[in-house]
């Protein structure tokens, strides 16, 4: 049995992986590192393709405010909750 598991298991194993570091990179508590990291990429490619050095800032700054914004959404939105937590605890 044990077996079985194991040549099951073995070949999707890294998809799983792949598709767990992606869904992983792409959550918004963190900030979206995988939109992050395209934004600073296409940035660099224009840069060195094209010499485009304004793209280049300005695939960086979208790149890092929208990392703060979802960073900070996230943050707003967890410390909402534990507020109306706490407001129905002192209220019972």
């Amino acid at each position: 049995m044990r077996l079985v598991i194991v040549v099951f298991n073995f070949p999707f194993q890294d998809e799983l992986l792949s598709q767990a570091i992606q869904i992983l990179g792409s959550t918004d508590f963190l900030g979206n590192p995988i939109g992050l990291l395209n934004d600073l990429s296409e940035g660099i490619s224009g840069l060195v393709s094209d010499g485009n050095v304004g793209g280049l800032i300005k695939n960086v700054a979208h790149g890092a405010a929208n990392s703060a914004a979802k960073v900070t959404g996230s943050l707003s939105d967890g410390l909402s909750k534990v507020s109306r937590i706490r407001k129905q605890t002192q209220s019972e």
